[in-house]
């Protein structure tokens, strides 16, 4: 599926404001990235699923657990090129294999924080890649690279912080089934990276 078609009826990418709590019936265009180790080598051989915390400067959900990395297209700009430029801007990753839309419908709304409240409508994708991460500190406190396994308890537990979305997103992931981001029948490539 075209990366265009990954967006609300009638909207555009980044045609509507981020962080806008006074019209709660906005939507925002977003979009959630899973990253997968194309190595296999942080849990011995298994894929691994990198996991991100929110830098504690943001406005919203700071500090928390969240997946490898969201963002907002720009104006006009493809969602494939949003990706990419995200990956870089938050983790410096430049190498994006296998890119695929899991979650193309999927749309969350947030609870409340400091007064704002998160409308929007985000696919989820994943991607492997080979590159090492360094997190951009502006962006992401922390980062570590989990089984997927791992990361469903950590989610479900509440033991570790996560954000909204992960929690709110980790029961559709789970019914795609194990190792979702290698099933074929499941992929919604976008266009060549």
């Amino acid at each position: 599926m075209p990366a265009s078609e990954h967006r609300p009826p009638n909207r555009g990418a980044g045609q509507l404001p981020h962080h806008r709590c006074e019209d709660r019936h906005r939507i925002t265009v977003d979009e959630h990235i899973v990253f997968v180790d194309a190595n296999g080598m942080p849990t011995g051989g298994d894929d691994a699923l990198l996991v991100t915390r929110r830098a504690h400067t943001k406005k919203v959900w700071p500090g928390v657990w969240t997946n490898s990395f969201c963002g907002q297209p720009a104006a006009g700009e493809a969602m494939a090129d949003a990706l990419r430029r995200r990956a870089f801007d938050e983790l410096r990753i430049s190498a994006l294999q296998q890119l695929q839309c899991v979650l193309p419908t999927y749309t969350y709304k947030t609870p409340a924080f400091s007064g704002v409240v998160e409308h929007e409508f985000c696919p989820v994708y994943t991607a492997l890649t080979s590159d090492t991460p360094l997190a951009v500190p502006d962006e992401v406190a922390e980062l570590t690279w989990m089984s997927w396994q791992r990361y469903v308890e950590a989610v479900t537990t509440g033991a570790t912080p996560f954000s909204y979305w992960a929690k709110d997103q980790l029961p559709q992931l789970m019914r795609l089934g194990p190792v979702f981001w290698r099933a074929p029948e499941r992929r919604r490539p976008l266009r060549q990276l």
